[in-house]
């Protein structure tokens, strides 16, 4: 039951304590269903479903702990990955797993997953969605194909007195044997480069016969020189580079016409266009899948640990599942918050863009440990719209105060926000200002006013935990797209005090609370 007597007093205690700037270890408060899914077997994918305070993060975090120690003797060369929604969330979380003694863990925001690569621009909301769209994928592997289409040519030189030669035919063979064998690009290119080294040592010595005195370092040395190796081999398997491949889509319409022929449609190859330099979020993992068709794979880690795993989107999802080796893979987040480009309704559609869906296995987190009652009474109305077959959590503690609604003239609404945030900031813990994407320049524009409390975005504040929190105008984060999953988002970060500051009417999810 959930009445309180059974997690004990001890835990009720450390819920009550006061906020960090950093997530708190947890390992003493840990409970019975949040043990069986951190000790749960890494052998097959695992997706942990779990509503507003029910220790995901946590679960998460410590899972990498346990399987570290666990299978140490592997995982300590493989390493685990913990990937975050946010750099902001990782430097929140980034010091729980030094604080328990793993070290063999690389902890990475998703921007940060491809290596050399920084996001300087924001794409429009339908660009964004189109480049998160899995037939992105196949419209890199078909680029590809168009870059790599060759006419070889053949190999004539003379060598100790003699003319030897390959034939383009002999060579235009050698490239399809090779093409058909598995392994990497770069791999397989290589695979060509020694094989076409072969044929010619084998034309030399049959060409010469018994005056044929070079051995085949030899033969490469003199194929070599005055670049002609590489040039017949840049003929026959052109160099492709990921980023100058990515780019040549978006800048190149007739090349994106034939690379998506069949796949997109003609007007959205046009969202897709685009001059200027820089790349944004939705760029890394085009570049990600690039980088695997033509060059280099990433580093696969013996385990990947995932938070706000149903933001990720298809492409996100191919570029994390390149990193887990043997699907070595945890997904942790909750459906009904799903804010990100692609919405899913589901974890069966997020499962359907990883390899190995069919094994994954899908736990379920009930207990809101972290939510009180009276603040979660307030959002699980919006839980009945924005996704009806999610269990609601169950929260079974009380808070400290009942959610305070504060509706104020359009003139006093930041002002109102801002001296909520004082009057609690000197109570003991952390505050938040939660506010609209449209608000947010204007109310940074005022820093004294709020005084260094923390200002974000609904998106900005998702997987992060605060003591006092200040919802402003949910009407207005109502109308955006995702405008009810961001409020769910937003209504359940306190874990003490809810302060709810508006102008307008409220959405009519939240007239419990008025």
């Amino acid at each position: 039951t959930l009445d309180g007597a059974s997690v004990g007093d001890f835990l009720l205690d450390e819920l009550d304590r006061s906020r960090e700037t950093r997530m708190r270890d947890i390992v003493a408060t840990i409970q019975a269903d949040q043990y069986r899914l951190i000790t749960h077997a890494p052998d097959r994918p695992l997706v942990i479903q779990g509503g507003p305070g029910t220790g995901k993060t946590a679960v998460g975090l410590h899972r990498a702990s346990w399987l570290l120690y666990t299978h140490r003797e592997t995982l300590a060369r493989l390493r685990v990955l913990v990937v975050g929604p946010n750099r902001l969330f990782m430097e929140y979380v980034s010091h729980v797993l030094p604080a328990l003694g793993e070290h063999a863990v690389e902890q990475r925001a998703v921007s940060q997953l491809v290596d050399g690569v920084e996001p300087t621009r924001t794409d429009p909301p339908d660009v964004a969605r189109l480049k998160a769209d899995a037939r992105l994928a196949e419209v890199l592997a078909r680029a590809v194909e168009l870059r790599l289409e060759s006419e070889p040519e053949e190999i004539y030189l003379k060598l100790d007195g003699e003319y030897v030669r390959v034939r383009a035919r002999e060579i235009a063979e050698l490239l399809l044997e090779t093409r058909e064998r598995d392994g990497t690009n770069a791999i397989a290119r290589e695979r060509f480069r020694m094989a076409l080294v072969r044929r010619f040592y084998v034309a030399y010595s049959e060409t010469l016969g018994g005056s044929a005195m070079r051995d085949g370092e030899q033969i490469e040395k003199a194929l070599k020189a005055n670049g002609l190796l590489a040039r017949i081999l840049e003929r026959a398997w052109p160099t492709v580079a990921p980023d100058k491949l990515v780019r040549a889509l978006f800048a190149q319409p007739a090349f994106l016409a034939e690379a998506a022929d069949g796949i997109l449609e003609e007007e959205e190859q046009a969202l897709l266009r685009r001059r200027g330099t820089g790349w944004s979020d939705a760029d890394l993992a085009l570049l990600d899948e690039a980088e695997a068709l033509v060059g280099t794979p990433p580093r696969a880690y013996g385990h990947v640990i995932v938070d706000e795993g149903q933001d990720l989107t298809p492409m996100q999802l191919r570029m994390i599942s390149r990193r887990a080796r043997e699907g070595g893979l945890t997904l942790l987040g909750d459906i009904a918050q799903a804010t990100g480009a692609v919405v899913y309704r589901s974890w069966d559609e997020v499962l359907l863009h990883l390899p190995n869906a069919e094994e994954a296995e899908i736990e379920e987190l009930r207990h809101a440990y972290r939510v009180p009652r009276e603040i979660m009474d307030v959002a699980l109305p919006l839980l009945d719209v924005i996704a009806p077959d999610v269990a609601a959590p169950l929260s079974f503690r009380r808070g400290a105060a009942e959610p305070l609604v504060l509706r104020v003239p359009p003139d006093e609404l930041l002002r109102e926000a801002y001296r909520e945030a004082a009057r609690l900031a000197r109570e003991d813990g952390l505050v938040a200002l939660i506010v609209p994407d449209e608000l947010l320049e204007p109310a940074l524009a005022d820093e004294a006013a709020y005084d260094g409390v923390p200002l974000l975005t609904a998106r900005g504040a998702k997987g992060l935990e605060f003591d006092h929190v200040i919802v402003v105008e949910p009407a207005l984060l109502a109308e955006r797209e995702q405008g009810l999953r961001e409020l769910y988002v937003a209504l359940t970060r306190p874990t003490k005090t809810l302060v709810i500051v508006h102008a307008r009417e409220l959405p009519h999810e939240l007239h419990y609370a008025a």
